[in-house]
């Protein structure tokens, strides 16, 4: 467990009940689920008054952000739709969701990183930076000619992760094992089997039929793009002890790709739809 933030401190529903005694805190939090959110909207809200962002991931993701905005007044929440497809898990006026896209990241670029997944994977490699020298023109090399299947990787275990939460599937994940090779070979059943054990199988297939429109529109779950980007990286030669540095460089570039002409549009929209911002409220 990291060492306690300024900002989670001055977040802290406990630490917030018990200045209330004493005075009325000024300020409000809006909670959001990752380090990649936690950028966007920080962004965001710069100029605004009286709004500090904070991560939820340490304390349980989105039923942490959607529990504490029930019992706390000053606390608003922006969650990803994951599985939800009809929104029914944010039935309160201070949080909100993604809407139809399974994340923030794909609600600000769009269902085409189903199809763009190899390209945006393309485009952070040219912007970070990587100690060794075979992993960046090994992995672009690999895109360049497997990215259709890299794309159909990262939708397979998408749609996998959304299948667990649709379903309530228990069954503990497992370790992704999945080889470069089997990516470029197109090995599909052996994409996700840390996530979809043998006796849900055929549910999973089910569950793609069902929702097929659904999941086309829902995107790509960037933590999955992120994981996949590392995991060829990994396979072409880059070093355990530099895997933190680089996911890190990663997140950034994703969330500087979710920094398009609309980004503040949506920002503006989802803030307003939580309440900690009205009608008129410029950023």
């Amino acid at each position: 467990m990291p060492p306690t933030s300024l900002i989670e401190a001055v977040a802290d529903p406990l630490r917030r009940d018990a200045e209330g005694g004493i005075r009325k805190p000024i300020d409000r939090v809006l909670l959001v689920e990752g380090r990649v959110d936690t950028a966007f909207f920080k962004e965001h809200v710069r100029g605004l008054q009286g709004i500090t962002v904070k991560p939820s991931a340490w304390n349980g993701g989105k039923d942490f952000v959607i529990e504490t905005c029930r019992d706390n007044d000053d606390h608003h929440g922006v969650v990803d739709m994951d599985h939800d497809f009809k929104s029914l898990d944010v039935q309160h006026e201070r949080v909100t969701d993604t809407s139809e896209s399974c994340n923030l990241f794909s609600l600000c670029i769009g269902p085409q990183t189903r199809e763009e997944s190899s390209s945006i994977a393309r485009d952070i490699l040219r912007d970070i930076h990587i100690d060794e020298d075979l992993p960046r023109p090994w992995t672009t090399m690999f895109l360049n000619h497997h990215g259709d299947n890299f794309n159909k990787y990262v939708c397979e275990r998408t749609d996998a992760i959304l299948f667990r939460g649709l379903s309530k599937l228990r069954a503990p994940r497992g370790t992704n094992e999945t080889t470069k090779a089997q990516i470029e070979s197109g090995e599909e059943g052996e994409w996700v089997i840390d996530l979809i054990p043998y006796e849900s199988r055929l549910g999973f297939l089910e569950f793609k039929a069902k929702w097929g429109d659904r999941l086309a529109a829902a995107g790509v779950n960037d933590h999955v793009l992120c994981d996949a980007l590392l995991l060829l990286l990994e396979e072409f030669g880059l070093q355990p002890r530099n895997k933190g540095r680089t996911k890190r460089q990663i997140e950034e570039r994703l969330t500087a790709q979710m920094m398009g002409d609309q980004s503040g549009i949506i920002a503006q929209r989802l803030l307003m739809q939580t309440g900690i911002i009205k009608q008129g409220s410029e950023e």
